[in-house]
């Protein structure tokens, strides 16, 4: 696992398990939360957590003011469990005709 820094409202954590990095995401505060989580050591690139109730928005920036890549709360859910090695890598919602084009290759 990268060796991550994790900074939310509380200040600052380095978590260095899958199990750590789970707890530090889930923490929420009012029932929301800001996370920002670059590389130990490195401002970026870095990803931008925000977290309110049930809804989460993800940014990343490859570099200063350059935020690319955002994604609605399911895409962000199954992002931190995969990030955190307890989920498995998917595709959207948008991708039913690679998925039809894969059954029908293997029905051949």
């Amino acid at each position: 696992m990268q060796d991550l820094e994790i900074f939310d409202f509380e200040g600052r954590q380095e978590p260095s398990s899958a199990e750590q990095l789970h707890r530090a995401l889930s923490r929420l505060f009012d029932g929301g939360n800001h996370f920002e989580i670059p590389a130990v050591g490195r401002t970026y690139p870095m990803l931008d957590l925000m977290v309110s109730g049930d809804l989460a928005v993800v940014h990343y920036f490859a570099a200063e003011g350059n935020a690319r890549n955002g994604t609605n709360s399911d895409h962000a859910e199954r992002h931190s469990l995969l990030i955190a090695g307890y989920g498995v890598p998917h595709f959207s919602s948008n991708s039913s005709n690679r998925a039809s084009a894969s059954a029908s290759e293997a029905a051949v």
